[in-house]
C-alpha cells in the first residue's frame, strides 16, 4: 500500500500544523471551488484512510523520539549551564561521569571533587 504524493503532503502538513486536518486539505488540494463543509468531509475522509492514518502515526512517533536527546547532548548542555555558574549542573555532571565512586584504594572514601578549582576559571 502506497501513498500518493497528495496524500503524503497532507499526512506531513497535519503534523506541521497542529493536526488541523481541514488547514491540511485546503493547503494540499485544490478547494478553491470547494464550500468549508466539503472541505471538513472531504479532509475527514483522507484522514481516515487507512494509508494516510499509518503515515501519520509514523510521523507523529519519529516527532517525539526525535525530541529525546543523546547523553553527550545532555552532557554538554549541563557544561554550558556549568560554566555559568550553575553547581546543580555541575553536581548532575559528576553523577553522570562517576565521579562520586567509592575510591577503594584509599579507605572507601569518597573522591573529592574540585568545585573550587572549577568556579575560579
Amino acid at each position: 500500500m502506497k501513498l500518493t504524493e497528495k496524500q503524503g503532503l497532507f499526512a506531513v502538513e497535519y503534523i506541521l500544523n497542529g493536526n488541523d486536518a481541514t488547514k491540511a486539505y485546503e493547503k494540499v488540494y485544490d478547494c478553491k471551488k470547494s464550500n468549508k463543509n466539503t472541505i471538513y468531509s472531504e479532509s475527514c475522509k483522507v484522514l481516515h484512510n487507512p494509508k494516510v492514518a499509518q503515515r501519520v502515526n509514523e510521523l507523529r512517533m519519529a516527532q517525539y523520539t526525535s525530541h529525546v536527546i543523546t547523553i553527550e547532548e545532555r552532557k554538554i548542555l549541563l557544561s554550558a549551564f556549568s560554566h555559568m555558574g550553575d553547581i546543580k549542573a555541575i553536581d548532575l555532571l559528576n553523577k553522570m561521569e562517576n565521579v562520586y565512586a567509592i575510591d577503594n584504594t584509599d579507605n572507601d572514601k569518597p573522591l573529592r571533587v574540585q568545585i573550587e578549582r572549577i568556579s575560579k576559571s
